[in-house]
């Protein structure tokens, strides 16, 4: 039987079965839940604040968290599908070098690419290595980034109240304001956006 994996926010795993809607049908097949949990002590997970969690087109875990009290910057953990090896990645391998701030989202493109999203700014890591960071006219105060099916990118922006639009994997970007997604005056935040299953 198939199993779904679920990522909790406090860093456990939990695999549950399928199920159908045909009640006494599954009952049989019915298993008792399985938890493992990791933290800063029983793996090479840095530390134990984990802000969000996404699966990239591999099937590895990556990790947003805590900004490292030394450096001031954040760290981004990645676990392997099979749940056995933690890569832990320093600012400067993924674009974050400029950003004292935690990552408090993750998104993950068509293309593999994994783009961190801190307080202060995005970052990249392209599944070739190549790493940067997010090089255009907005300002340092992003909200979210978020990726959809045909691989475009959104990145939230707070000062200019609107959300910055790449159609071509981050090489070219277009601001849409507030007044161009039909959002109130002012400065309003944006900290999240989602696809739903029409694409819209």
């Amino acid at each position: 039987m198939k199993k779904l994996t679920i990522l909790l926010l406090a860093v456990a795993l939990m695999s549950l079965p399928f199920m159908s809607c045909d009640g006494d049908d599954n009952k049989d097949e019915l298993k008792e839940p399985v938890y493992t949990v990791f933290n800063s002590t029983n793996s090479d997970l840095p530390y134990n604040a984990v802000y969000c969690i996404d699966f990239d087109n591999n099937g590895n875990i990556w990790f947003g968290g805590q900004k490292d009290a030394s450096t001031g910057v954040a760290n981004v953990s990645m676990l392997s599908e099979d749940l056995s090896t933690w890569t832990v990645y320093t600012a400067d391998q993924i674009g974050l070098a400029n950003m004292e701030d935690r990552v408090f989202y993750i998104a993950i493109d068509d293309q593999n690419t994994k783009w961190f999203c801190t307080h202060y700014g995005v970052g990249y890591l392209k599944a070739d290595g190549t790493y940067g960071e997010v090089d255009t006219c907005f300002d340092d105060y992003t909200r979210t980034v978020q990726t959809d099916s045909d691989g475009n990118i959104y990145i939230s922006d707070r000062t200019q109240a609107g959300i910055y639009i790449s159609t071509d994997h981050g090489a070219n970007w277009t601001l849409w304001t507030a007044s161009d997604i039909n959002l109130a005056t002012g400065r309003p935040e944006i900290y999240d956006l989602k696809e739903d299953s029409q694409g819209r």
